[in-house]
């Protein structure tokens, strides 16, 4: 039986773009859940598949979602510009939300208060500076196969799905799990993201 992975999530809703298309109208806070298909998100990708589909201790909830290997929040800190505020390998960045039109992808929204989604952002923005958390990933899988149980966390450092899990924690959703044993197949879970349509680019499902 699949675990109980999430106890709640705040009302919401998804749009898919395909590679070729760019979600024009996003709002500050939503959170981008990507494909990008480069070597390391292939591993990360690669790994998730292994988690939901190991026998008996793996995740299996998890096998609709495993066609991302990325999840950030989007941000319009100038009126009108949306960026990407992500971890990257190279630590926290913030890019172009258009720099992801050649990959598919899908924007969950949350219908939540806007001063609840002002302190997302805020959160998100006290990542600045923070690095990548290259350290987690032996621990993302043991916690895979524990249920969540096992965690840790090296100083500062994150992964993507860490920064958004913990930026989102309690506004956006409530989870069963520490924010460092979150891979980005169950953000995807949590807001219910499965493959996408027309996607040409899922491993294992």
């Amino acid at each position: 039986m699949a675990r109980r992975a999430l106890q709640w999530t705040a009302p919401h809703s998804v749009r898919y773009f395909p590679a070729g298309f760019t979600c024009t109208d996003p709002v500050a806070g939503d959170v981008i859940i990507v494909d990008r298909g480069s070597i390391l998100p292939r591993l990360i990708k690669t790994g998730e598949w292994v988690i939901a589909n190991l026998p008996l201790v793996g995740e299996p909830e998890l096998k609709p979602y495993t066609w991302c290997d990325h999840v950030a929040f989007i941000r319009e800190d100038v009126p009108g510009v949306f960026t990407v505020s992500q971890m990257e390998a190279t630590g926290h960045q913030i890019v172009p939300l258009e720099g992801y039109r050649e990959h598919d992808y899908a924007v969950a929204h949350f219908d939540v208060a806007d001063e609840l989604r002002a302190l997302v952002l805020a959160a998100d923005a006290r990542c600045a500076g923070i690095e990548y958390g290259f350290f987690q990933y032996p621990f993302l899988a043991l916690g895979g196969v524990s249920g969540g149980k096992l965690a840790v966390a090296y100083g500062s450092s994150m992964v993507c799905s860490t920064e958004v899990a913990t930026c989102g924690e309690n506004i956006y959703w409530t989870s069963d799990r520490n924010a460092a044993a979150v891979i980005p197949s169950r953000i995807a879970l949590w807001v219910g993201a499965g493959v996408p349509p027309l996607s040409g680019n899922v491993v294992g499902v």
